[in-house]
């Protein structure tokens, strides 16, 4: 935080028209992060409560794969296996595809806030009155 404080304090010795943007910025920042943050701890929780079952089931099997191979139940363990991988992934998926939300949203707000910020700037710096 304070780091942030730092260099909005240079920003507004240096040019202190571009505080003018942080306001809003802030606020649409702060709109995105909340939405993000609940979506995104809601998805983690959903994918640790089902990966557990696949650990659980992966390490009974490493335990009785003497048992299960004398009985002829490797299909039947497979088949299992991979049900249990599959709810695990549909869990695991949608927290990839939010992170990538977020980053696809980061990636597009930037040019917008970088050019008025350029402009603001370049037109403080140099005294267009000819």
């Amino acid at each position: 935080m304070a780091s942030v404080i730092g260099t909005l304090a240079v920003i507004a010795f240096g040019a202190p028209v571009v505080l003018l943007m942080v306001i809003p910025l802030g606020f649409a920042y702060r709109v995105i992060m909340r939405y993000y943050l609940a979506t995104s701890r809601e998805l983690k929780r959903l994918d640790a409560v089902s990966r557990s079952p696949v650990f659980a089931w992966f390490s009974e099997t490493l335990s009785g794969v003497s048992t299960i191979r004398a009985y002829g139940q490797q299909e039947r363990f497979i088949a299992n296996n991979e049900a249990r991988l599959d709810r695990n992934m549909a869990c695991y998926m949608p927290a990839q595809s939010v992170n990538r939300w977020l980053a696809v949203r980061r990636i597009t707000r930037q040019p917008a806030e970088r050019r008025p910020t350029a402009h603001l700037v370049f037109l403080e710096r140099f005294d267009w009155s000819l």
